[in-house]
């Protein structure tokens, strides 16, 4: 009896091992990383579960040795579907493809942590390439003005209005080195080499307390590392440039080092060919030459060193450029730019994350002008930066992230020029102006900040940075800037959003003041920082796992402007007494990824005031209504067509009714209309191109020797692996206006337009 009554104990113990059965715990993380994703869908059969937030989930009482099908989705990424048995022979790992264009929620990994951002958009690299490759010049900074909330000045200028700020009201940054006016040719184009950008982190506002010195929107450029296993290389050539890279490991798997060389060839063909006056024409031109080597030094810390040259210059006859056909000489200038790059990223602890930046950016050059028009600038600025950041992983729902940044210019800068009559302001005579810079100014500034995760649903970032400025020998002076930003999430597809925020940026001037009948110099006047305040609502909705809806409400109101105060031109009177606001809507609907197209469709409703010492007015980079579309179709497996849109209402501007000639200096004084009273046309620009793997080019010499493969028998012709680019800018040859100005010969108001129709080819050769 009693070997029976053991006998069954044994028997239930084994039914109820086999009825209890396995639990199966696993993580979700990004293809490629260690980074979690938290909150994605897992279905195991009928029972489904969600990841927390080290992306880690549990299924339990799992039976043994059955096949399970596994379905991992989330929105942003591409879902994953796999077979497998249980019990693993090992721990398993399922990873997510992240397959954005852009990700509005973004998930940035310090430390191995996740951090939301508010108001942000994040451009890959697949995106940053296409849309480069719509103009003449290949720029980065095309991509972000297909974004909600920025108008621009033209398709051949780079200089941005974000959400109604004015163009200087932005910072920008290269692998975390800080840089205004990032520009060639005085902001047509960018320095910004797309063919070497990783990603562009966009802020158009309600910005968090680690970027300063901006009003209205911060840019954050990423560039790429070398290839660490093996050499690689291209050369891609479009209308006006070439573009060179190669990489090589220096030690395989951990460092490696890129060379980049960019180059417009159109100039160079130019000088050859056309000459005035028995010269030869040195047309626009630039160059760039970056370089950058990375060294995983241990497991803990990584090292780059990155170094790049940037030159623009030219030498160009007045009578080559509208509005200066009757004057005679030239204006020539060569501009030199040099930015060095130390950068150690370091993992201190698995809860402590630690990146030190050194930067050295120098600039240099001159600008001439001569005969008609008298005037010679030179400089020689040299600004040196050390930038700190520190995130602290110091509990379940708590970062930490506090650093700061010094920064010392010592510009060197002097010019003289003669000041003709200008015929806007009536009596104004000849004088002669000059200014001589050599005052050093220093920037410091340190944050602190606290993202808390309250529970899945809640989540509270609160910052606070202050900024130190000194100009010259006036003193120090601080402006404190707290910064708070919510997030609510109602369920795994729909996010809430608010944010406000102080935020300022120091501008750098000075007064001219008569020290004579004719003449005026130059000092530097005592300013303080401008700042503004920024409010935002905003909601994100991911209408199926790639297609994601997303709408924002933005307010900022602007204290401390720069202004002239100054009723004497030419003199001025710079003071910080301006004001203004700016509000208005951004919707967004973003095809993230798909096997037919991928894209994003935008409208931005925007009105922004400026109150100078004439009172509150509508300034002329105001636009109300801006729409923008971009579409990468897949015709197949190889071959794209991608088409961007771009409409925006027209600019104000103030009209010019007519003139009348002083009697005394002879010169024109033109009538003017009220203040920025007249709208331009509106805008509006079709792009479309096709792309093809491949290249084959010809020689259009029959019957040469030098090649097997011949066309049509007869050109020789040589293939090559990469890609081939044809296109259309401005297919539909709209005339937009992009600007206004008075015709000294013709006695009359004219318009300057946009760049007309014109075929684009491109060439990508890989090596």
């Amino acid at each position: 009896m009693k070997l029976r009554v053991f006998c069954l104990f044994l028997l239930f113990l084994l039914f109820s091992s086999l009825c209890l059965g396995l639990d199966f715990q696993d993580k979700v993380v990004i293809q490629g990383t260690s980074v979690p994703i938290k909150k994605a869908a897992v279905t195991l059969g009928n029972i489904t579960t969600y990841t927390n937030n080290q992306g880690e989930f549990v299924f339990k009482d799992l039976i043994e040795n059955p096949t399970y099908n596994i379905r991992i989705t989330a929105p942003g990424y591409e879902p994953l579907n796999k077979d497998f048995l249980l019990p693993l022979a090992e721990t398993a790992l399922f990873e997510l493809n992240l397959k954005t264009i852009i990700k509005a929620d973004a998930q940035t990994v310090y430390a191995d942590r996740e951090q939301e951002k508010i108001s942000y958009y994040q451009i890959k690299q697949k995106a940053i390439k296409r849309l480069s490759e719509s103009g003449l010049f290949a720029d980065t900074i095309t991509s972000l003005q297909m974004l909600p909330g920025v108008a621009s000045a033209g398709s051949f200028d780079t200089t941005m209005y974000i959400r109604g700020g004015s163009s200087y009201e932005m910072i920008s940054g290269l692998d975390n080195a800080p840089i205004y006016s990032p520009f060639f040719f005085g902001g047509k184009v960018s320095i910004f080499n797309p063919k070497i950008v990783k990603s562009v982190d966009f802020y158009p506002g309600g910005y968090d307390a680690s970027f300063g010195q901006s009003l209205s929107g911060v840019i954050d450029v990423k560039t790429i590392d070398g290839n660490y296993e093996k050499f690689q290389g291209f050369l891609d050539m479009n209308c006006t440039e070439a573009n060179f890279f190669i990489t090589n490991p220096v030690v395989k798997g951990k460092s490696t080092i890129y060379t980049s060389f960019r180059r417009t060839y159109y100039d160079l063909m130019a000088s050859l060919l056309v000459s005035q006056n028995s010269d030869p024409i040195a047309m626009p031109y630039l160059q760039s030459w970056q370089t950058k080597y990375s060294d995983k030094l241990d497991a803990q810390n990584k090292l780059n060193l990155s170094f790049s040259y940037f030159n623009d210059g030219m030498n160009m006859p007045f009578s080559n450029n509208v509005g200066t056909e009757d004057m005679v000489g030239y204006m020539t200038y060569d501009n030199k730019r040099y930015i060095a790059n130390f950068e150690l990223e370091t993992i201190l602890s698995k809860k402590v994350f630690n990146r030190i930046n050194l930067i050295v950016d120098k600039a240099q050059g001159y600008y001439e002008q001569t005969e008609s028009y008298e005037m010679r600038h030179t400089w020689d600025d040299a600004n040196l930066f050390l930038r700190d950041d520190i995130t602290l992983d110091i509990a379940q729902d708590h970062q930490i992230d506090f650093g700061g940044l010094i920064c010392k210019a010592t510009p060197a800068e002097s010019g003289t020029w003669t000041q003709s009559p200008n015929p806007y302001y009536p009596a104004t005579v000849t004088v002669n102006m000059s200014y001589n810079l050599n005052e050093v100014y220093y920037i410091t500034g340190l944050y602190i900040q606290d993202s808390w995760e309250i529970n899945p649903q809640h989540s509270l970032k609160f910052g606070l940075r202050a900024d130190n400025t000194k100009l010259g020998s006036y003193a120090w002076k601080t402006l404190i800037q707290p910064r708070l930003s919510y997030k609510y999430k109602y369920d795994s597809s729909t996010t809430f959003k608010a944010y406000t925020g102080k935020y300022s940026q120091l501008r750098f001037g000075g007064n001219y003041s008569l020290v004579s009948s004719d003449t005026l110099e130059w000092t530097i006047a005592n300013l303080t920082s401008e700042f503004a305040y920024h409010y935002g609502l905003g909601l994100e909705k991911y209408l199926a796992p790639n297609i994601l809806f997303s709408t924002e409400v933005f307010y900022k109101d602007y204290l401390d402007l720069v202004i002239n105060m100054s009723d004497n031109y030419p003199e001025s009177n710079i003071q910080n007494q301006g004001l203004g606001k700016a509000g208005g809507l951004e919707l967004m609907l973003q095809k993230i990824d798909g096997t037919d197209y991928e894209g994003w469709l935008t409208y931005t409703y925007s009105k922004t005031y400026r109150k100078d010492k004439d009172g509150w007015h509508t300034p002329d980079f105001d636009v109300t209504h801006m729409a923008n579309l971009f579409a990468d179709f897949k015709l197949n497996e190889q071959e794209s067509l991608i088409t961007t849109i771009k409409y925006s209402a027209g600019k104000l501007y103030t009209p010019i009714l007519g003139y009348t000639t002083n009697p005394v200096t002879g010169t024109d004084e033109l009538i003017e209309g009220d203040k920025n009273s007249v709208h331009m046309p509106s805008y509006f620009k079709l792009d479309i191109w096709y792309e093809r793997p491949g290249v084959e080019l010809c020689l259009p010499i029959p019957f040469l020797p030098i090649s097997e493969d011949k066309l049509w028998g007869i050109f020789p012709m040589w293939k090559f692996k990469g890609t081939t680019r044809l296109g259309l800018f401005n297919a539909l040859g709209s005339k937009n206006v992009v600007s206004v100005y008075w015709n000294d010969s013709d006695k009359e108001q004219k318009f300057i337009y946009d760049l007309p129709m014109i075929p684009v080819i491109g060439y990508r050769i890989d090596f």
